[in-house]
């Protein structure tokens, strides 16, 4: 059997050893490569809602909810790069850690394209001041609309919540200049309801939940045909069904399971077959090790 390829120099291609085929790119890396995007019923439904979220512009806030893993932002990436820049300026949040006077000073500056620092805006009133002249002149003035997106949304604090929601009242006469769409785990809609001003302006939910069996394993199969190496994949009905069960259908679990048996898969010189996935199934279950672990190379003073 051929060796399946693998790229330890983490660039775009990987030669297929015994041929003269590339793999066009990896095809199981938890990162936001939209080439690879799987348009499952409940992932193209959620983007349609996402598109109209920020079509229409005057929900002031929305909501992507989902487990650990399940695609939430990879959708976010995803929405932000097929809206048109013309119409839409996107500004992606990705740290909880900010508080209300953070998350100003990080959409001024990547809304004015500058990295803006503290001791410039220095104070809430100066960061107000500033936001507020940044979405008369980047929003307002050119006829856009900001979708301002907040990934682990459902880590931030009260008062920050509090805070965006207060800063929603910044509108022109006849058209929001700006929606807030937060990110997170299911416990984020429990935050919201539990705020009613907050949970009234939340008017558009979208819920991710994992994929089922079926789409878990078409998921796969797409990954390996678009990187050019279906044909190494060798899976029967009964692993796909134990794949589903060891990952259930959250995509970046099946990521990480399907990247480390094309590894063992390369290293033993044959294809992914059901050997393969269940070894790694096995060794990530904590059943048994597909690598031996020794301790040379380690002193112990």
């Amino acid at each position: 059997m051929n060796v399946l390829p693998i790229n330890k120099s983490r660039s775009t291609a990987a030669t297929i050893t015994g041929d003269d085929r590339y793999m066009s790119a990896l095809p199981f890396e938890n990162n936001f490569d939209s080439r690879f995007y799987f348009a499952s019923s409940m992932h193209e439904e959620a983007m349609s809602r996402l598109l109209y979220l920020a079509e229409d512009g005057n929900f002031m806030f929305g909501m992507l909810s989902g487990a650990c893993g399940s695609g939430k932002s990879y959708l976010r990436n995803l929405l932000h790069k097929r809206l048109d820049k013309q119409h839409y300026l996107c500004v992606a949040i990705e740290s909880p850690l900010l508080d209300l006077d953070g998350i100003m000073l990080e959409v001024i500056s990547q809304a004015r394209g500058i990295r803006l620092s503290t001791t410039e805006l220095p104070d809430r009133y100066s960061r107000l001041a500033e936001f507020k002249k940044c979405l008369h002149e980047e929003i307002a003035a050119t006829g856009k609309h900001m979708i301002m997106s907040i990934d682990e949304a459902h880590l931030l604090d009260n008062v920050t919540l509090e805070g965006l929601r207060l800063l929603s009242n910044i509108t022109a006469p006849l058209q929001n200049l700006f929606t807030i769409l937060l990110i997170g785990q299911p416990e984020l809609e429990q935050k919201l309801n539990a705020d009613p001003a907050l949970e009234q302006r939340t008017g558009l939910r979208i819920r991710l939940a994992a994929m089922d069996s079926e789409a878990s394993g078409l998921y796969v199969k797409h990954r390996m045909q678009l990187s050019g190496i279906a044909d190494k994949l060798d899976l029967s009905q009964q692993m796909y069904a134990s794949l589903f069960m060891f990952t259930g259908g959250i995509p970046r679990r099946i990521n990480t399971l399907l990247k480390l048996s094309i590894e063992f898969a390369r290293i033993n010189n044959r294809n992914i077959d059901d050997a393969v996935v269940a070894a790694v199934i096995g060794d990530q279950a904590g059943k048994n090790d597909i690598i031996p672990h020794t301790d040379q190379g380690i002193r112990h003073d």
